[in-house]
Formats: C-alpha cells, sequence, structure tokens
C-alpha cells in the first residue's frame, strides 16, 4: 500500500515500528524481543518484517534490535512471513494498516 509512498526515514527512533506493533498486537513491547524455540510469535515477526521492508536495515542489524543473536533466524523469519503473505490476503491487509500507522506517525515528527 506504500509503494507510491516515500521510503520511513531510517532517521526515526529505531522502536516507532516496534512500538505501533505492539500497541496493534495488544501486547507487551518486550514480547517482540528474543525468540522461543519452536514458538510462533506473529507479532514480533510482523515487526522485523516492516522493519526490513521500510528502512531496509541489514539482518544482523534487525537481529541485535530483536535480541536475535543469529542473522539467519531473522532470515528465516522474512521468508516465512512472505510466504504467509502470499497465502494470506488479510494479513496482508492487516499489516498495510499498520504501514499507514508508521507512515503518518512519521510525518506527525
Amino acid at each position: 500500500l506504500l509503494h507510491n509512498r516515500t521510503q520511513i526515514s531510517a532517521e526515526r527512533p529505531r522502536g516507532r515500528n516496534q512500538t505501533i506493533v505492539s500497541n496493534v498486537y495488544r501486547v507487551k513491547y518486550k514480547t517482540l524481543h528474543g525468540i522461543k524455540r519452536k514458538v510462533k510469535n506473529e507479532p514480533r515477526n510482523v515487526a522485523i518484517y516492516l522493519t526490513r521492508k521500510l528502512r531496509r536495515d541489514k539482518l544482523e542489524t534487525i537481529g541485535k534490535e530483536f535480541a536475535i543473536s543469529k542473522y539467519s533466524t531473522v532470515s528465516t523469519i522474512l521468508e516465512d512471513m512472505k510466504e504467509k503473505l502470499s497465502l494470506d490476503r488479510k494479513l496482508r491487509k492487516f499489516i498495510a494498516s499498520i504501514e499507514i500507522k508508521l507512515y503518518k506517525s512519521q510525518q506527525q515528527t
């Protein structure tokens, strides 16, 4: 949905999309950090996906931000999200609505 809009600035505070995602999912901010083996964390995965898509950060940088030690784990999360998005129209719309909130919050700063 934001394809025709400018990229979200990398200069904005690092935690903004994490804050917005945690608010949208109504989970604690710390829920987005770290991983538990074999436990799916959709809010964290969406925040990671949006971080990569909107800021184009390196996998290592995203891993550090989300307390994930291996960049390969971040890569796996991104690939899983791409697959889910290709199959789940509702999830695509939901993420698009979060992108709009991020875009609007950037305009306010």
